[in-house]
């Protein structure tokens, strides 16, 4: 049986969509960037700048007095004095409370966020364990009852190397089990497009090919259409347009010849997808924004929360293409809002990156930077690591 649950975005090679700007110019960030926090100097020098600034500020005020009828600061000199340093010593060690308490709050929720990481990573490993286990007895009716159902929650939740690592033994066990489908399925959509979001798009397709093969063979034309659109995503990546819509047209002829009303529907909505996304790789963006509005339409009717999510990101881009600053960035917002509701830390990073460019654009320089950092935080997580590097030159190139 075909696995319809499971959402496939189609990434478009960064440099495809025209979303960049000016950068301003500027180096890596480097250790000796990052200033350590020490609490008694930064007091002592907030104190200090703070003792300054209404020393000079009462200086000011009582010269200032000088001038009217009467002198009325004239006889509290150096008691004025004194209560403005005082002033000032109070609203410094209130400030450095505050900055103490900031940082304490980060500490505690990067120490929790490690801690669910960390907790992920044993979960994940006791899962592997046990496939493995039921593997090597050849318990191969086991691997794919544990395993298969792991495919959509590991998708969705961007972990792509435990889906790869589940994959090899589901697909292992549908081959022995001569299991046909399930391991195209499994080729196809576990071994085969995950690879893309791991920035393995020729690895991708090396599985996804094997996956159409058997799917040809078996006469499963819903996996042969899903195979062909995932082939010419790949193809927009690597910018070949002909090489995309030669597979576009075979998954749109396998698409035809499938019986199942919903499952027509869901991959019908995908080719749409896919084709908005190549009219952004071909710079007509006017027709890529009106594309994408129709397909979240679908998407929403259909009730797809996990698909309509990974429009929004695409849709942002075209809408900044465009020139609306204002509607793309209100467009990433409710992206990365949705994402989070959905945990798609896909959907989330793609809007998150979105939402910088439109702050380096407005000149948020600061904002962009934290924004870039933050993508590539999330890119680290989805196991993207040539994005994530990418990412962090171009916060790195920020200058504030």
């Amino acid at each position: 049986m075909s696995n319809p649950g499971v959402s496939h975005e189609q990434p478009i090679a960064p440099s495809a969509v025209p979303v960049s700007s000016p950068m301003p110019a500027g180096s890596a960030l480097t250790a000796a960037d990052v200033k350590p926090y020490t609490p008694l100097v930064s007091t002592l020098s907030t104190v200090a700048r703070a003792i300054a600034a209404l020393g000079v500020l009462w200086l000011f005020v009582n010269s200032l007095s000088s001038f009217f009828p009467g002198k009325p600061l004239a006889d509290y000199g150096w008691m004025g004095f004194g209560l403005f340093i005082a002033s000032g010593i109070v609203i410094a060690l209130c400030w450095e409370l505050v900055t103490i308490a900031r940082r304490l709050n980060h500490v505690c929720k990067s120490t929790l966020r490690a801690g669910k990481s960390r907790g992920a990573e044993a979960a994940g490993s006791s899962i592997l364990t046990i496939l493995r286990d039921a593997s090597d007895k050849q318990n191969w009716a086991e691997v794919l009852t544990l395993g298969r159902p792991l495919s959509k929650p590991l998708w969705l939740t961007g972990r792509y190397q435990l889906r790869v690592q589940v994959g090899e033994l589901v697909e292992s066990a549908a081959a022995f089990s001569n299991q046909r489908e399930i391991q195209a399925t499994t080729l196809i959509d576990d071994l085969g497009w995950t690879f893309v979001g791991l920035d393995s798009p020729d690895v991708a397709e090396h599985h996804i090919s094997r996956g159409l093969k058997i799917a040809q063979d078996i006469g499963a034309h819903h996996l042969v259409s899903r195979a062909c659109r995932h082939l010419a995503g790949i193809r927009n990546i690597h910018g070949d347009l002909q090489g995309a819509e030669s597979f576009t047209r075979m998954s749109e002829d396998a698409l035809s010849k499938v019986t199942d009303p919903g499952e027509r529907d869901e991959l019908s909505t995908n080719l749409d997808y896919l084709r908005a996304r190549r009219l952004q790789v071909q710079g007509n963006n006017p027709a890529a924004l009106a594309a994408l509005t129709a397909v979240l339409q679908r998407f929403e009717k259909f009730a797809d929360r996990d698909r309509a999510v990974k429009v929004y990101g695409p849709l942002g881009h075209a809408y900044m293409a465009l020139g609306d600053l204002t509607t793309a960035r209100d467009t990433f917002r409710r992206g990365v809002a949705l994402a989070r509701a959905s945990a798609r830390r896909d959907c989330e990073h793609a809007n998150l990156s979105g939402l910088a460019e439109v702050s380096l654009r407005e000149e948020h320089f600061a904002e962009a930077r934290a924004q870039f950092v933050s993508a590539a935080e999330l890119a680290d997580q989805l196991g993207s690591s040539l994005t994530a590097a990418k990412l962090r030159q171009r916060a790195a190139n920020i200058k504030l």
